[in-house]
């Protein structure tokens, strides 16, 4: 026990999932390496050992994975193993079909992710290792010349080295709503939103997916009263089509070496776009026109009409955004690494437009929105200027174009990259402490390839770590489970090589 290499990670949602897996796998490489050398790794959790996070936590069925199920596998060198998962155990769908194309319910996917975890868990158990999950919220992040100190209910515990997974930053409440009876504070508040009355009029703020979510469960539970998603310039999602398979032709590491001059100059967005126009006009197959076309689009506030455009464009097989979007998954990181600090900042401008094209809608929850638009049981809106209560003790939204009055108010705004504002305990808890320092994209800051910790005054922990979308950052797209993947891998890989061999070679002298 003395002996062994110590392990922390905290949190035990999808990244940490993944995270702890990496992180077997890789001590698994090392033991079959320098046999005799043991670890120990303790995930502290406070949610209890069933893993998934906030993400995956619903209850409800009508929550479903905006992803197809064959791309949802946690292990890239056994893609199929979530729809091989499914496949296997029939009854954790219920009523929804099982394919490549599925979309499934998240309830099921947090069941992989635990079945996914404990498998890890008995692969350690047979190669010199253990793992614990601990039930206590850690409270102090402490980096030293030894090691790692992590604070939690259960006392002070000293690690080798430490990966924190502590989930995503949300948007804060509105101030002046906060603590109204009828004000929701959060789109996964779940007890509160089902408790709404059936005929009571309701605002959403947002019109990303988490505001879908809250749209389908008022309506799974039959909802009458009318409902209004409401956001200040970011439209509904576009609508996920046939999936084609795109090669990437232009964005890929070749172009972004030749653009970088081999990696010695940075990009800068004008470069990036280019690239993006010849991606998408050689899947299209003709010229795109953006000034008449994208531009316009992207501004158009017939909503009803433009998402019966898209569910047509879908079920035609021409919702081919997507499909170039998501070819860019494993490269798109890379891009963004590379782009000068005044390109970064212009594309957050740009940044909810595109977010409605790379994180779409499945087919039949347009089908389903469209139909409740076109019975006027739903309205969606644009140009969102305030939200404030009103005379009669209910809710004046303010849009550039009218002003609406309801009952109840959702936040249903979603994930945020201020980590400053809207960041977890422990996050706020780093910052405070200067053991970490905000990125300016959003986020922490943390090293590119090894995804290591600065520190407020610029140093890297050698033995602190962090995957998820805390490094939006740095990292772009922390959204996808392909990006999960390839950071947790990265940490795992620079964890395990930092450990000093003279353990292993400790133990084996003593036996």
């Amino acid at each position: 026990m003395e002996n062994d290499s110590q392990f922390g990670v905290v949190g035990l949602g999808a990244s940490g999932v993944v995270t702890t897996i990496s992180l077997i796998r890789e001590l698994i490489r090392r033991n079959s390496r320098q046999p005799g050398s043991p670890f120990q790794i303790t995930v502290f959790e406070p949610n209890g050992p069933f893993p998934g996070g906030i993400a995956y936590g619903t209850p409800h069925d009508v929550h479903v994975l905006n992803m197809r199920a064959s791309t949802m596998s946690i292990h890239s060198d056994r893609p199929d193993s979530f729809v091989e998962w499914l496949r296997s155990r029939p009854g954790v769908t219920q009523h929804h079909p099982v394919h490549e194309d599925a979309y499934v319910p998240r309830s099921a996917y947090r069941h992989y992710l635990a079945d996914q975890f404990a498998e890890a868990v008995k692969a350690a158990e047979e190669h010199g290792g253990s793992v614990r999950v601990v039930p206590s919220q850690v409270t102090d992040v402490s980096p030293r010349n030894d090691g790692v100190y992590l604070t939690s209910s259960d006392g002070v515990a000293r690690f080798d080295q430490v990966i924190l997974c502590p989930g995503e930053s949300h948007h804060p409440p509105h101030h002046s709503l906060a603590g109204h009876p009828r004000y929701i504070a959060s789109s996964w508040d779940y007890q509160s939103i089902e408790e709404i009355p059936a005929d009571a009029s309701v605002g959403i703020i947002g019109t990303s997916l988490s505001a879908i979510d809250v749209v389908l469960l008022l309506r799974a539970q039959g909802h009458k009263g009318p409902l209004h998603a409401v956001s200040r310039v970011r439209p509904l999602p576009k609508v996920q089509g046939a999936y084609h398979r795109h090669e990437l032709k232009y964005l890929t590491r070749h172009h972004l070496r030749l653009l970088t001059c081999d990696h010695t100059r940075p990009l800068t967005l004008s470069d990036v776009s280019v690239l993006f126009r010849l991606e998408l006009q050689d899947a299209l197959g003709e010229t795109v026109d953006w000034e008449n076309g994208v531009l316009a689009e992207i501004h158009r506030e017939d909503h009803a009409r433009r998402l019966a455009e898209d569910i047509r464009a879908a079920e035609s097989g021409n919702a081919y955004w997507y499909c170039v979007l998501d070819a860019t998954g494993d490269v798109i990181l890379d891009y963004w690494h590379h782009l000068d600090a005044a390109s970064r900042q212009l594309f957050e401008q740009w940044r909810p437009y595109w977010m409605t094209y790379r994180h779409c809608m499945p087919l039949p929850t347009a089908r389903t929105l469209l139909d409740m638009m076109e019975q006027q049981h739903l309205t969606v809106s644009t140009g969102m200027r305030e939200v404030t209560q009103g005379e009669a003790g209910d809710f004046r939204i303010t849009t550039h174009q009218a002003e609406l009055y309801v009952d109840y108010v959702v936040n249903a705004r979603g994930v945020s990259g201020d980590s400053v504002r809207g960041g977890p305990p422990l996050v706020q808890q780093l910052l405070a402490s200067g053991t970490a320092v905000a990125h300016p994209d959003g986020g922490l800051r943390v090293e590119f390839d090894t995804a290591r910790v600065y520190s407020r005054d610029g140093h890297v922990w050698p033995h602190l770590f962090l995957v998820g979308p805390q490094t939006s950052g740095v990292h772009f797209y922390t959204n996808s489970m392909e990006t999960i993947m390839r950071n947790a891998d990265q940490a795992a890989r620079a964890a395990v090589a930092a450990l000093p061999s003279s353990k292993s070679k400790s133990l084996a002298e003593q036996q």
